[in-house]
């Protein structure tokens, strides 16, 4: 049992560790840097060249950071509404955000511009994927369906549905040809979509 003072401390560098972003090496395995950020509070993603980390900040907030020392790049923000999902584009220049009010927002990572807003879904955006050589975008909602998006354009190619709960994670095959998602629903755990029609 820890003595009060021990207790403390403890709950401290907890915390401390909670948020505090760690930055790992892919290729060497190896501790690259470690910098604190208070205002970081929930979920981290790299970018596709893992030289940016883009950081939850609060409900309706994301920070761009420079993972070789943590300084801050950009900032994108939407007033009074519920991020749920985001993800880089596959250059590496733009972030997707999906949020409450399903709508799926594109935003420049240098400057944190919002560039383009898009509407298609039906219910609150919950993932996103983009096709490695990035020509398409997949997102997710909780309708559920998923509606794929020409990047060139940001039109939309093919909305698919049947899935029995949200389509919570999406991940494009390396060559592109298909999309897998999966969904929480026990009934529906995850399934494999072969692009047909592109």
């Amino acid at each position: 049992m820890f003595k009060t003072g021990s207790s403390f401390w403890f709950l401290f560098y907890l915390c401390l560790l909670l948020y505090t972003c760690v930055v790992l090496s892919a290729a060497e395995s190896a501790l690259t840097g470690v910098w604190y950020r208070p205002s970081c509070t929930g979920r981290i993603i790299a970018s596709p060249a893992a030289d940016l980390v883009a950081v939850t900040q609060g409900f309706n907030t994301i920070g761009i950071y420079c993972v070789s020392d943590g300084s801050p790049v950009s900032q994108m923000t939407v007033p009074a509404i519920v991020m749920r999902a985001f993800a880089f584009s596959a250059d590496g220049k733009l972030l997707a955000t999906g949020t409450d009010d399903q709508m799926i927002r594109l935003w420049r990572v240098d400057n944190g511009t919002l560039v383009r807003t898009l509407s298609a879904h039906a219910g609150v955006v919950t993932s996103f994927a983009f096709s490695p050589d990035g020509k398409w975008m997949a997102s997710g909602n909780a309708a559920p369906s998923i509606t794929l998006w020409k990047c060139r354009d940001w039109s939309v190619a093919e909305t698919i549905t049947g899935m029995v709960g949200s389509a919570d994670s999406l991940l494009f095959s390396p060559d592109t040809r298909y999309l897998a998602s999966e969904s929480a629903s026990w009934d529906d755990p995850g399934r494999f979509r072969r692009r047909s029609c592109f």
